[in-house]
């Protein structure tokens, strides 16, 4: 069911100007998950499954690729649920006020990470058996956060725009809260960890632009090289580790090869647009599409119906304060 949520202005002499739409309707758009190869055919994932996208939306695989973690527009905010793949059940995983967004698996498969309404980052089992536990809670808001394959890291992107986006990072087990490793008077955001974890794929605008920058980790002061060219962003590692993909300034998804011969060796071989993202919505500076383990094909999410997927009516309302006065003498 799609409830109704107003946005609404209010004049000084009480004419009430509302927008009425669907739930979410900001930022929430029906929408539909499919697959994309790599020549960019689209397939749905499940046909008969249609949902809200919000903004700020996040999607991920689950390590076997079996479920999907999403953000789906809820009345006052937005929640995050699990689907088993492709044509299985959808279970809803938060149910908060507020917006809980961005949902990422930690490496066992067995819980979904996600950040919550107070900025913190959260931690609940996927079968929703158990309530969430905070897994970190930091000065400064968290927007992105990412577990390490092999379980020792956790990093997070936080702060918002204007350059206080930064990468924190916590080494599990060890450190009792996260630290700074990526701090400078630019933005940088959209981490990406390698999955050897020798490696941190990220975006930066430090060049005036948004491009996509990769550094040894978790030394990062022993080198940078530059993955995009003219413009990038979204960067999200290959499982084999052989390429990273971006999103270029023509909204193409590219895929960079790229080697490394040792600890602090990294170079891009070849890059090559696969098909326009523009079909498909997209998370500025956010890689809100996911790979399969067999990296031949992406998650994506697009819209249903085009334009017309979200209705909204203008009403007018005179005399709003009258009215209002007169409810309130019943």
């Amino acid at each position: 069911q799609v409830q109704a949520v107003p946005d609404f202005a209010i004049s000084a002499s009480g004419s009430m100007l509302m927008i009425a739409g669907p739930a979410g309707a900001a930022g929430g758009t029906l929408a539909e998950a499919v697959w994309v190869t790599r020549d960019g055919v689209a397939k749905p994932v499940d046909p008969e499954w249609r949902f809200l996208s919000g903004s700020n939306a996040g999607r991920a695989l689950s390590p076997d690729g079996r479920r999907l973690a999403l953000t789906i527009a809820a009345e006052g905010g937005s929640d995050i649920w699990v689907k088993d793949l492709d044509h299985g059940p959808l279970s809803r995983l938060s149910s908060d006020p507020g917006p809980e967004i961005r949902p990422r698996w930690t490496p066992d498969g067995r819980s979904v990470l996600y950040m919550s309404s107070s900025r913190s980052l959260l931690r609940r089992r996927a079968d929703g058996t158990l309530p969430p536990d905070t897994l970190l809670r930091l000065p400064e808001p968290i927007f992105e956060a990412q577990w390490s394959r092999d379980g020792a890291w956790i990093v997070v992107r936080v702060g918002g725009m204007g350059g206080t986006r930064d990468i924190w990072a916590q080494q599990v087990g060890k450190d009792s809260t996260a630290r700074r490793v990526l701090a400078s008077p630019s933005d940088e955001n959209a981490v990406a960890l390698s999955p050897d974890s020798r490696w941190i794929a990220y975006q930066s605008d430090e060049t005036g632009t948004g491009e996509v920058f990769v550094r040894p980790f978790p030394d990062v002061s022993s080198g940078k090289w530059t993955v995009s060219l003219g413009g990038g962003s979204a960067p999200l590692w290959s499982h084999s580790g052989k390429e990273i993909f971006y999103v270029d300034d023509h909204k193409n998804l590219v895929a960079a090869r790229v080697q490394t011969t040792g600890p602090a060796s990294f170079e891009v071989t070849e890059r090559k647009a696969l098909f326009s993202t523009a079909p498909f919505m997209m998370t500025e500076n956010y890689a809100s599409h996911d790979l399969a383990p067999d990296d031949q094909r992406f998650l994506m999410i697009r819209r249903v119906g085009g334009a017309d997927s979200v209705r909204t009516a203008v009403v007018l309302t005179e005399n709003w304060f009258e009215e209002l006065r007169a409810r309130m003498r019943r």
